[in-house]
């Protein structure tokens, strides 16, 4: 048991930049947002320079006030990946960054990433949300992850 233990951060490591890598492109600025949950999943798999690797140029917290989290100059110019878990506080929030649909908070793609499966009222949510480039849910399975 301890043998696999120390295996998983490196698995979640691992499917975590492959997950990545299907939306960041090298000639591009990217900025992670997670949640309070998907913080620990990637705290405890990576560090930052593991996701420097993938072109994550920042990881910051999607409940800040979106001002803390991109200067607006800089966020005109930024892809953004929102890796979140599948719950209303998330959902809530991303739809807060969509909220005026001419005004995103991010100017560049945005990528949206849930950690498991969206379902009922939050999918339905989410499912014409203009601006999105991607919307993808169960890429990591986040119990193990937090048990690593």
């Amino acid at each position: 048991a301890a043998m696999v233990q120390n295996l998983l951060p490196g698995l979640f490591r691992n499917k975590l930049q492959d997950v990545l890598r299907t939306v960041t492109t090298p000639d591009s600025h990217t900025v992670l947002l997670l949640d309070d949950v998907t913080l620990r999943v990637v705290s405890n798999c990576c560090r930052l320079s593991e996701l420097d690797e993938v072109n994550i140029t920042m990881v910051e917290k999607l409940h800040a006030p979106s001002k803390q989290r991109a200067p607006p100059a800089l966020a005109a110019d930024l892809n953004v990946v929102y890796l979140l878990s599948p719950i209303p506080s998330s959902v809530d929030a991303l739809l807060r960054d969509f909220g005026d649909q001419h005004s995103h908070v991010f100017g560049g793609f945005c990528h949206a990433l849930f950690t498991r499966q969206l379902v009922g009222e939050l999918h339905d949510k989410l499912r014409y949300v203009r601006g999105l480039s991607t919307l993808r849910d169960g890429v990591l399975i986040e119990a193990l992850a937090l048990q690593s």
